[in-house]
């Protein structure tokens, strides 16, 4: 009878206060890939950083990508970041580990990939991935400006 009451006030708590449980949506170990839908985007002044802001996913939504090869201020265990926003469930993730970067001829960024661990911003669930990006440059009199010709990031849900 205790039980049988106890059960009911508590029900009764969660039913008039909300309280919802949330089950991941995602298969644990299964891979999504995200890639850019336009066939270039322009990102503006080439800089320190490789930073290009609302590109659209074949997913939906658009990614900001904000990274810097060398570290932050030179800081080693800060380069930079990417911020999903609409894409999927995916949230703000930062690169904790050095990307792998190629240059082109002027010593400009040619490809980058980066390694990455995250949160889902629906039900806190985590993910890795890894996003190789590709540059291409073109000089606006003594100005260099970046295009991103091609990103790839392949999420999985742990």
């Amino acid at each position: 009878m205790k039980h049988t009451l106890a059960a009911g006030l508590l029900l009764a708590l969660a039913l008039t206060f909300g309280v919802t449980a949330h089950a991941q949506d995602e298969t644990l170990g299964s891979q999504s890939t995200i890639t850019m839908s336009v066939p270039t985007f322009a990102c503006g002044r080439a800089t320190l950083n490789e930073y290009c802001y609302d590109v659209p996913t074949s997913l939906g939504g658009k990614l900001w990508l904000d990274v810097y090869p060398n570290g932050y201020n030179n800081n080693r265990t800060n380069y930079g970041f990417i911020l999903f926003n609409g894409v999927a469930d995916l949230g703000g993730i930062a690169i904790a580990s050095r990307p792998t970067i190629t240059k082109d001829a002027n010593g400009n960024v040619a490809s980058m990939t980066v390694m990455f661990t995250g949160t889902t911003a629906d039900d806190v669930g985590t993910y890795t991935g890894t996003g190789t990006f590709t540059f291409s440059y073109y000089k606006g009199g003594t100005l260099w400006y970046q295009t991103l010709t091609g990103a790839t990031l392949t999420i999985t849900y742990n």
